[in-house]
């Protein structure tokens, strides 16, 4: 079998493209809902569908740019179903952890009458123009404890079919081919990139964060997306799956999602303090798993650095890790 070629100088000019473009189009798309949002209104947020596409997109383009060959994103999909139920309950567990805490620091108190919850529904909808007669409560209630019901158990599975297309491209191209460097450069670049991508969805107006200033919206967004990466990343080498992977985040944000309705502050977790607590439940628990076990990964396949898309073995890792790659083909 032939050795595969290596072009490092190759691979991170690929990199620096999926890269710059996939932040930027977040950033451009983010403004654009900020500044269209008198006009669009409650749509503004629709200008960032793209965002689902163009990193998906942008690792194939870069894929290529690189000289490698065949799928880019090759057995780094499914993942062993076995992981499913244990990223799904982790997410789950993770979230409601922080949960209680938010309730322990009496930074909200349980309204099961969802008083808040209904107002902030109303107020919506108000603002969109479209006020609601005053026999909606109980159906909005209704609709509260459904919420309840629906959110940590379908809720997940139908946020990794679209995570998924995220993960995908950042974990299963981008921090695969990081790898090359190590771990902790990869965990960094990834924390890095992550809050800059993340801070253009507090560009988008979110009923549930009330009158917070824009200023703020972004900080909490950015410190969101930069506490996620350790967690994800250790879901990722771990299970060698996408899916696995954004499993395992929209089970964290499914628990928020669903103890929303019963909080007598429905904003709360939007809120400064509680957003941030959020962040650090979230930081918290990708450390803990790191420090419990090693997530293997030294072994994940770069196909990235090879012309011919073979993946690397542990061997030719270690070889591009100790500065000895083999020339590009003429």
């Amino acid at each position: 079998m032939p050795r595969p070629v290596y072009n490092l100088g190759m691979m991170k000019r690929g990199l620096i493209l999926f890269a710059v473009v996939s932040v930027l189009a977040s950033w451009i798309l983010g403004a654009a809902a900020w500044a269209l949002k008198d006009t669009l209104g409650q749509f503004s947020g629709l200008v960032m569908l793209p965002l689902i596409a163009i990193p998906f997109l942008m690792a194939y383009v870069a894929h290529r740019v690189t000289g490698a060959t065949g799928n880019p994103f090759r057995g780094l999909v499914w993942g062993n179903t076995s992981w499913y139920f244990a990223a799904w309950l982790l997410g789950l567990l993770a979230g409601l952890l922080v949960i209680v805490v938010t309730f322990g620091l009496k930074l909200a108190t349980f309204d099961l009458a969802m008083t808040d919850y209904i107002a902030m529904v109303i107020s919506a909808a108000e603002k969109r123009g479209q006020p609601m007669p005053s026999a909606a409560t109980g159906a909005l209630s209704i609709g509260g404890w459904v919420t309840l019901a629906i959110a940590p158990t379908l809720g997940p599975w139908f946020g990794a079919a679209m995570g998924s297309l995220s993960t995908l491209p950042w974990f299963g191209w981008f921090g695969r081919r990081l790898l090359v460097w190590g771990r902790s450069s990869t965990t960094l670049w990834l924390m890095l990139l992550f809050m800059l991508s993340s801070v253009a969805g507090g560009f988008v107006e979110n009923p549930a964060m009330g009158e917070m200033p824009l200023w703020l919206r972004l900080v909490l967004m950015a410190v969101q997306g930069f506490a996620l990466v350790p967690a994800m990343l250790w879901v990722f080498l771990r299970t060698r799956s996408a899916v696995i992977t954004a499993l395992a985040q929209a089970s964290y944000q499914a628990a928020f999602a669903a103890v929303m309705p019963i909080m007598s502050d429905a904003n709360v977790l939007f809120a400064p303090s509680a957003g941030l607590l959020v962040a650090l439940g979230a930081l918290l628990a990708g450390i803990a798993l790191w420090v419990w076990k090693d997530p293997g990964g030294k072994d994940l396949a770069v196909a990235g650095v090879a012309f011919d898309g073979t993946p690397l073995t542990p061997e030719q890792l270690a070889e591009v890790n100790g500065d000895s790659p083999q020339p590009a083909p003429a």
